[in-house]
């Protein structure tokens, strides 16, 4: 991951993964599709972020950084969902 420059993503959920070893969500954002990696299900749930909160079509904005390794990744490092924003990392 490129770590010298952040990105963020904003779009609502198209698809979510809330397993280990992260839970995933796909955004769309100018019609690119980007796999948001994020925390392990027991930092997401001791974060807030229990499994069942998030479900598709729901809006969030994702900040992190984009792979290096494969197009249309990024590893998030803050989510923003129903006003509240958390700290994955």
């Amino acid at each position: 991951y490129d770590a010298s420059k952040t990105i963020t993503l904003a779009g609502p959920i198209k698809e979510l993964k809330y397993t280990n070893p992260h839970c995933l969500v796909w955004l769309e954002v100018d019609g690119k599709k980007w796999e948001c990696v994020l925390a392990p299900p027991f930092r997401m749930e001791n974060r807030g972020i229990p499994d069942g909160l998030m479900k598709p079509g729901m809006p969030v904005t994702v900040v992190g950084y984009a792979s290096t390794a494969h197009e249309g990744e990024m590893r998030a490092e803050r989510i923003t969902l129903e006003g509240k924003s958390v700290e994955l990392r």
